[in-house]
């Protein structure tokens, strides 16, 4: 191709880029670099690829100009782009940890437009997820970025089909938690402490989605390095906000831990027990003998290891639950009257002697489901729960009897 020709399809090229009609400036593109091999005709060729979102032509141009041209770093930073379109965000598992490698060496947390903090905090995720679980590689890669260069916003956006708006973590609060649970496996909680009491310090972290999670790892730290009482005091906070029954499940070991069986029979009792799954059942059904057995209640202790051996949910678990969670907590139990039924019929509110109105669910009636009406005078027990809504401290009731006038 002629002098002339080069110029004329370059002008052409630059004109259809400026006016972004990038599928027609790759095509001169294209052909331009296929004639010059130019390394800024190439630079402006990946630039529209990019652009029309062909990663993998794009990627393979890189290849191309990279070899020739390794000390320009422009080409380094748009090879290691196409790297992480092609094969990070794909998360092809089998080439993942390869490509993450080279856009670390290709470019840098600095670089301006470099996909370097989003590959690391991909590989974060990658690591956790997949086996086998290598927590000190994950470690290792916490360490490659620091934490002033990491966004901090959360990530916003509307779900189309509710009009709900979503919350996603910010880049330092994903690494947070990542870099938290490796320290944690990897039982150096020591430095797990420290690290988390330096989240804490920032006021903005209370705010994420992960913090209950967060301080959790605190209480475990806590738990096994000698100290369940300072644990126990961590845990009473986070069960207002979670509960799940590994969290409660935690919380009253911990509390055995510290000899106060009355209470841990308690709050393990706080547990759903027809909603957990049976390795859940597994794992509690022993630690309520148990319990049970310190406090003299062996006739409790025996129907709940027979229970715990068949290793089924059944109707008469059930049954078998709602009364020791009625029998424990008899001497701290309320009256009061229903004072509404909410419309879907599954809870509503007793309003207590002398006091406010409380929240309850309907299956934690322990009569016929049907007397349950407005106006019925109950007595029940009254637990700490979370209002989600108001965000902040509430009580619920379980444990509902009926009143017999």
């Amino acid at each position: 191709m002629e002098k002339n020709d080069i110029i004329k399809l370059r002008n052409e090229a630059k004109l259809y880029n400026k006016n972004k009609n990038f599928d027609q400036a790759t095509v001169f593109y294209e052909q331009l670099f296929n004639v010059t091999k130019n390394y800024f005709d190439g630079i402006e060729f990946i630039f529209c690829l990019f652009q029309i979102k062909k990663y993998q032509e794009a990627l393979d141009v890189c290849r191309l100009l990279y070899l020739e041209n390794k000390e320009y770093k422009n080409i380094s930073n748009l090879y290691a782009q196409a790297i992480y379109f092609t094969q990070i965000q794909t998360q092809k598992k089998e080439t993942f940890m390869k490509a993450a490698n080279a856009i670390v060496k290709l470019t840098s947390a600095t670089q301006k437009y470099s996909p370097y903090i989003n590959t690391v905090i991909k590989t974060l995720s990658f690591l956790k997820k997949n086996e086998p679980k290598n927590y000190n590689l994950l470690l290792e890669w916490t360490n490659k970025v620091s934490v002033p260069q990491l966004n901090t916003k959360a990530y916003l956006f509307t779900n189309a089909k509710t009009n709900k708006t979503i919350k996603l973590p910010s880049q330092l609060e994903q690494w947070s938690l990542h870099k938290a649970n490796a320290l944690k496996s990897l039982n150096r909680n020591k430095e797990l402490l420290i690290f988390i009491n330096k989240i804490l310090e920032n006021n903005e972290s209370r705010k994420w989605n992960n913090y209950v999670w967060i301080i959790r790892l605190q209480g475990i730290a806590l738990q096994k390095m000698g100290k369940p009482l300072e644990a126990q005091v961590i845990y009473a906070k986070i069960v207002l906000q979670k509960n799940d029954w590994f969290i409660i499940y935690e919380y009253a070991k911990i509390i055995t831990e510290n000899k106060d069986y009355k209470k841990a029979l308690q709050v393990i009792l706080g547990i759903e027990i027809n909603k957990s799954p049976l390795y859940a059942v597994a794992l509690i059904l022993p630690i309520v003998a148990k319990l049970l057995i310190n406090i003299d209640n062996t006739e409790f202790a025996k129907k709940i290891l027979v229970e715990a051996k068949n290793n089924k949910q059944t109707p008469e678990l059930n049954k078998l639950w709602n009364k020791l969670q009625q029998q424990i907590t008899t001497a701290n139990l309320h009256k009061g009257t229903i004072i509404k039924i909410l419309a879907n019929n599954n809870a509503g509110f007793i309003k207590e002697e002398g006091s406010i109105s409380i929240y309850f669910e309907l299956k934690n009636y322990l009569g016929e489901k049907g007397e349950v009406t407005e106006g019925l005078k109950v007595s029940f027990t009254k637990v700490e729960s979370y209002d989600k809504k108001k965000q902040k401290k509430s009580f619920k009731a379980i444990g509902i009897n009926k009143i017999n006038l």
